[in-house]
């Protein structure tokens, strides 16, 4: 994957991200660019094949962890 350069995103440098469907399309790029960035960056998806894989497509980019997550319950997010 060709990750474009994102120099105009100075104030992500060092910060953590967690991007909502990360393991596909505007996720997946997303999480791209802002590991370009500096940015730690957690991707969180019901997918969890293509996760585990954006995971390791985009780790020599930086610091970049897959959680499978099912946002779609408000249940589910009970403490």
């Amino acid at each position: 994957m060709n990750i474009p350069e994102a120099p105009s995103f100075p104030l992500l440098k060092g910060k953590v991200a967690i991007i909502t469907g990360g393991a596909q399309g505007m996720g997946k790029t997303t999480a791209a660019v802002f590991l370009q960035a500096g940015a730690k960056v957690v991707i969180a998806d019901i997918k969890s094949e293509q996760g585990e894989e954006v995971e390791k497509e985009l780790s020599p980019f930086g610091d970049i962890r897959f959680v499978k997550t099912d946002i779609s319950s408000r249940m589910r997010w009970r403490i």
